[in-house]
């Protein structure tokens, strides 16, 4: 830090060691449908996560008057994420819900699934965090990057500030933000060229009308699970 009678200035360095990994952990079956979500043993491991980052921040104010009731100030600060426990887990099979997603006739009426109203026969409409051809594995679907890395906020702000009475002043900032390296999930085995466009399709709801295209990837190509990843070339800015 320096100060004199008009200026300050004011600069840090943060450092940031975050790491995660899975430990050894046991699910037991599903008590209504254990043949289909057997129990499992994890004996731990996976890709893990290691982020090591250095943020940077600095700010100056200085005075215009020897008075100080006219100030302009500025900084400049960098911003790593926050490891999250999904982040480290995210690539073990019994680190957070797992299930699969059947067909419902609710023959009785109560709004409750029976064992036999679960459409198993017709095969599973989706599928998280479990592989629906092989459920007792205890490899995990999901998959962590290898160059995954934490978010990062890059921020500047400028500002005037006027006393224009004692305890009374007026100010004006501008501030720019800029967010990079954000975390999506993309689905394993495919990428956007894999996709096609669908018919567009009109659908008329108590609401209004409503008009969307959907798009489907090839089921020849989709694996089960995705990806924690950063997205290439998208960011946010404020």
């Amino acid at each position: 830090q320096r100060t004199d009678q008009k200026e300050r200035l004011v600069s840090g360095l943060r450092l940031d060691l975050q790491s995660a990994n899975n430990l050894p952990a046991e699910v037991p079956a599903n008590p209504d449908f254990p043949e289909l979500l057997p129990a499992i043993r994890f004996d731990g491991g996976g890709a893990g996560v290691e982020w090591n980052d250095l943020s940077p921040r600095v700010g100056v104010s200085y005075a215009l008057d020897e008075a100080r009731r006219t100030v302009v100030r500025a900084s400049y600060a960098r911003y790593a994420g926050q490891l999250s426990s999904l982040d480290g887990s995210w690539d073990s099979p019994v680190s957070s819900v797992s299930y699969l997603q059947y067909y419902w006739d609710d023959r009785n009426g109560d709004r409750v699934p029976q064992r036999d109203e679960v459409l198993t026969d017709a095969g599973v409409y989706y599928a998280w965090n479990i592989d629906p051809a092989d459920p007792g594995s205890a490899s995990a679907v999901n998959r962590i990057d290898r160059d995954y890395r934490a978010q990062h906020d890059w921020e500047a702000l400028v500002g005037f500030e006027r006393e224009l009475f004692p305890n009374f002043a007026v100010s004006v900032a501008y501030t720019y933000r800029k967010t990079t390296d954000i975390a999506w999930l993309p689905r394993n085995g495919v990428t956007r060229r894999d996709y096609t466009r669908s018919a567009t399709v009109t659908e008329t709801t108590p609401l209004g009308a409503f008009t969307g295209t959907a798009f489907g990837a090839d089921p020849s190509k989709v694996q089960p699970g995705r990806t924690l990843a950063n997205q290439p070339d998208y960011y946010r800015r404020f």
